[in-house]
């Protein structure tokens, strides 16, 4: 097969494991979780993948629950301006995704480290209804969520911002950027790490050992 007869959707044949050992090969990639309303995104290259026990480790700083994952799909549909962005879905057994990898490279470094694991093409899921309700219109300046982040923006300190799902968790930690407000969005962009919050999504926040939740 060549670039353009290649399946949309395929899976791939071998274990998470093994997969996730393959990710420093991928070159520079986005590493997303989502919950909700949330998304929490490293952006960069995976230096160093190890597993410890169930856990898949991605640094530091990501980790998947492998008893979780019964499947790992590669999606090559997100074409931007003439470029692929190479995703794999790493999935759970009712084909929800746990994370997603997406190429930032373009479709050649997955092509090439993946190539020995690719299985049979699947048909391209027909867009699957919203799993929540939209949140109520709510004015940036009464959101918890943007509240919260300009005040820890202009404290001007590090912090550790993580996101954890029923099987995954990741974090960044540094100094916040000032919030921007994006398409109903209050968000934090810096070069390796993007969080977004859907304004309303968020009713307030509380202060335990770990931090504010």
């Amino acid at each position: 097969m060549t670039g353009t007869d290649l399946p949309t959707r395929q899976e791939l044949i071998a274990t998470p494991a093994e997969i996730g050992l393959l990710l420093p090969g991928l070159g520079r990639v986005m590493v997303a979780l989502s919950a909700g309303s949330a998304a929490h995104e490293r952006i960069g290259r995976v230096a160093h993948v190890a597993r410890r026990g169930g856990t898949l480790c991605l640094g530091e700083d990501t980790e998947l629950d492998l008893d979780a994952v019964r499947r790992v799909v590669l999606d090559r549909g997100s074409v931007m301006r003439g470029q692929v962005y190479p995703r794999l879905e790493f999935q759970d057994s009712a084909g929800m995704v746990l994370m997603r990898v997406v190429g930032m490279e373009g479709a050649a470094p997955f092509e090439t480290n993946l190539a020995h694991l690719l299985g049979p093409a699947l048909i391209p899921d027909e867009a699957a209804p919203s799993a929540t309700e939209p949140g109520p219109e709510v004015a940036p300046e009464d959101c918890a969520a943007t509240a919260l982040l300009r005040r820890l923006h202009k404290a001007g300190g590090p912090v550790r911002v993580a996101l954890r799902t029923g099987a995954a968790w990741q974090a960044w930690e540094g100094v916040p950027p000032e919030p921007r407000l994006v398409m109903g969005y209050v968000n934090l962009i810096e070069p390796g790490f993007h969080l977004h919050l859907r304004l309303g999504s968020v009713a307030g926040f509380h202060v335990s050992e770990e931090g504010w939740e």
